[in-house]
């Protein structure tokens, strides 16, 4: 018998465990990780050394003034401000969430109305680089905070697929050959050549998951090479899409794409309805695939609303339109703006995989724009979906793409008086 626990009151089980024979009078425990939303009031901060965190919920038929009296018990052996309950909404006592130590779990065992088990759930550990870049910094920077390093969970994209679009890649690079993720690639119609000919493209796959630059360095890559013609657009889409099915990564990849929308001829292209359906359809696919899609708001001026695609399809299907900020949180005078924008991020002189050589970078016009803060978010998406403790509140088929987003949303916030809301990994949060 397994249990299971969706969000309520502002608490999200995410981890369950198999129940343990207990007798009728006995509180019944569950060994599991309890991870908290951006509203809740469980207790933050990851588990001291040497202790767990525990799901404590008593039987149907327990007597309130056992619940009461356990209560003040577990408070006095964790301290109150490690213990955490559920209620219903009339005030019924639901669980206990409570950090213990082994210690602590040996003498509430000894109770007759509760029964402990072991965890044999561990947090992963959360890394910090601290000599990460300060727009990689910026992800990882809670609110009200300073930076001090790129600090993120150790899955780390681990089991996601990033598919890159864009002319060419310089996979040579040691942002890619140091870092764990698979790579592989796709050539659209026309394109060939395992080659970079402007550094645009090895830019972008590195911020996204480059070993040191990349916000999920654990992911694995497709680099997708095109022509910038709107027929190798398309194919290469189509191409994303026969690979998601053949390689069943549905609810597990995402999608980045920054140069080409705004590299091809759009004033001929985006008025041809044939070019819209098509691409639209291409794209509704990928929702239905449970595929991510991360697309720029487009680099002529924060005061023009968005107008390429596909990031104009934004208000039909969930891609997550990305501006770009400076590394404090101004937003740059180039990004595009207005209600389709989702989110923003860093993408002004940000540091990058150059286009030749295995250990040149870029940084400076070159890599400036929301061309380069585009495939940092997509690293996130990437980063949230390869957390396991996210599995029950992202994994719901046909809405993961929509979850992501909302995800993305619920979480990034302003670094500057009056600017845009700036992306955030949440890693005092969200942890798997």
């Amino acid at each position: 018998m397994k249990f299971t626990l969706f969000k309520f009151i502002g608490l999200a089980l995410v981890t369950s465990a198999l129940a343990s024979p207990v007798g009728n009078d006995e509180l019944v425990v569950r060994d599991t990780i309890l991870e908290p939303s951006s509203d809740s009031s469980i207790i933050e901060g990851r588990a001291p050394s040497g202790s767990a965190n525990y799901l404590i919920y008593p039987k149907a038929n327990a007597v309130k003034k056992d619940v009461e009296a356990f209560t003040k018990s577990l408070q006095s052996q964790a301290g109150k401000t490690k213990v955490d309950t559920l209620t219903d909404v009339n005030g019924k006592l639901l669980a206990w969430y409570a950090t213990l130590s082994a210690s602590q779990v040996a003498t509430i065992n000894k109770s007759s109305v509760t029964k402990v088990k072991a965890s044999g759930i561990s947090k992963r550990a959360l890394k910090t680089d601290k000599k990460a870049q300060p727009e990689l910094q910026m992800f990882s920077t809670a609110p009200g905070k300073k930076p001090s390093g790129y600090t993120y969970d150790e899955k780390a994209g681990q089991g996601v697929t990033i598919y890159v679009l864009d002319e060419g890649f310089n996979l040579k690079h040691k942002e890619f050959t140091s870092s764990p993720g698979r790579k592989r690639w796709i050539f659209s119609k026309g394109a060939s050549g395992e080659n970079d000919p402007d550094g645009h493209g090895s830019c972008c796959a590195s911020k996204a998951l480059g070993s040191t630059v990349g916000v999920a360095p654990k992911a694995d890559l497709v680099a997708v090479k095109l022509q910038l013609t709107s027929w190798s657009l398309l194919k290469a889409w189509q191409a994303v899409v026969l690979d998601v099915q053949q390689n069943r990564l549905q609810g597990k990849a995402v999608v980045s794409n920054s140069k080409a929308w705004l590299a091809i001829g759009w004033t001929v292209d985006r008025n041809e309805k044939w070019f819209r359906d098509a691409l639209e359809t291409l794209l509704k696919n990928l929702e239905a695939l449970d595929v991510v899609v991360v697309s720029s708001s487009g680099n002529f001026g924060s005061h023009i609303d968005v107008s390429t695609y596909p990031s104009l399809f934004a208000d039909r299907t969930p891609i997550i339109v990305t501006g770009a900020v400076d590394n404090k949180g101004n937003l740059a005078p180039f990004s595009q703006g207005g209600p389709l924008v989702t989110t923003t991020a860093p993408g002004v002189a940000v540091k990058c995989a150059a286009m030749s050589g295995t250990s040149a970078y870029q940084a400076g016009e070159e890599s400036t724009g929301t061309s380069f803060s585009t495939p940092a978010v997509a690293g996130l998406a990437a980063y949230f979906l390869s957390l396991d403790s996210l599995r029950p509140r992202l994994q719901v088929p046909g809405s993961v793409a929509r979850n992501v987003k909302a995800l993305i949303q619920e979480h990034h916030y302003a670094r500057v008086s009056g600017g845009p809301k700036v992306a955030w990994n949440a890693q005092t949060l969200l942890r798997n």
